[in-house]
């Protein structure tokens, strides 16, 4: 069964999935839940927030080519990188999940990203999954 998770960044809200192409990110991510952070913009890289997270992890499966909904985790700077719209990265990402339910809500939150500084974020194992 794979691994889903929530994100509520602000009020909106969204489902991901791990992937198991960088497996030791993604499980450091889930160890880390749930967690509370916060977002900022990626305002010169396209439809990207940030997300500062309180681990690190050796870079896996990097990438520069990403697609709208991937969640990607960039070691220099610990952070998780949510793409939700046209974007070039600035540097290569480790992508490790994908979201699934709610892309719609995210590429709203980064519209409200853009007018703020930061917005709270709050990332959680769906409540019908399993931790393990």
């Amino acid at each position: 069964m794979s691994r889903r998770f929530t994100i509520t960044v602000g009020t909106r809200h969204a489902v991901a999935e791990l992937l198991e192409d960088a497996p030791t990110v993604a499980g450091k991510f889930w160890d880390a839940l749930p967690l509370s952070s916060f977002a900022i913009h990626a305002k010169f890289a396209g439809g990207e927030m940030i997300v500062m997270l309180p681990f690190h992890a050796d870079p896996e499966h990097e990438v520069l080519d990403v697609r709208r909904g991937d969640i990607g985790y960039f070691p220099d700077m610990q952070t998780l990188c949510l793409f939700y719209g046209d974007v070039t990265p600035f540097g290569y990402v480790s992508v490790f999940a994908r979201v699934v339910d709610g892309l719609d809500e995210m590429t709203a939150a980064g519209s409200d990203l853009l007018a703020s500084v930061s917005v709270p974020v709050e990332l959680s194992p769906l409540k019908t999954e399993a931790r393990r």
